[in-house]
């Protein structure tokens, strides 16, 4: 079994992954954006990664249960169900 990634949030719900390898590995998956040497996930790519169980999730050296995050993002945005439903849907064909 693969290791989980380590994605720290940043205050927008961002994920960032600084270990590179981590890192290219997901961009070449079609994640995120490159940084120098550290990627950045939108909110909606590090809940579909987390319920997929490829990440984890830490928030202040807090490690962020999915629940807890998807509480974070609908508390942000009350649409975020109806986006997470579409961007899943969309990652599994």
């Amino acid at each position: 079994m693969k290791s989980k990634v380590k994605v720290v949030l940043n205050d927008k719900l961002e994920g960032i992954v600084e270990d590179l390898r981590s890192a290219q590995s997901l961009y070449n998956e079609g994640y995120g954006s490159l940084e120098g040497e550290t990627l950045r996930l939108h909110p909606l790519e590090v809940a579909y990664l987390r319920y997929k169980d490829r990440i984890e999730i830490f928030k202040n050296s807090k490690k962020v249960e999915l629940s807890e995050f998807f509480e974070m993002l609908h508390n942000i945005d009350k649409l975020f169900w109806v986006k997470f439903v579409v961007y899943y849907d969309l990652k599994s064909r």
